[in-house]
């Protein structure tokens, strides 16, 4: 998981769009959920599978999903939650659900505040 929080100084003075992009061709996006984006897609001629899915909240802005990005207007800052999985689970084994693991991460993020997971994250490591 990888979580990014931006702040201004200035009230509402964020506004900008987090894009997903493949090196993959026939890859797809989705929105499964308001402001939450899911990149999918495989590596050609092989086995693995992949999923990326976001998750933007804007405090004190808005924010909406496009085909490819989550756009955010008028924000005091947003947070960026983002997973990433394959199916690998051995090398014998590509049965995994790369769909699955990403949900199941951010659902145990999605009513944490950042400074919840930051400060988790400085006392793991």
């Amino acid at each position: 998981m990888i979580a990014v929080h931006l702040a201004a100084d200035r009230p509402g003075s964020l506004t900008g769009t987090a894009l997903f992009r493949s090196a993959h061709d026939g890859s797809t996006t989705r929105s499964p959920a308001p402001n939450e984006l899911v990149l999918a897609g495989g590596v050609a001629g092989g086995a693995i599978r992949y999923e990326s899915r976001a998750m933007l909240t804007a405090y004190g802005g808005e924010a909406s999903t496009t085909d490819t990005g989550i756009e955010f207007a008028g924000a005091d800052s947003v947070t960026i939650y983002l997973a990433a999985a394959t199916n690998f689970v051995a090398y014998d084994d590509v049965s995994g659900d790369p769909s699955g693991r990403t949900a199941a991460v951010l659902d145990q993020l999605r009513s944490r505040p950042f400074n919840a997971v930051l400060r988790d994250h400085v006392t793991d490591h």
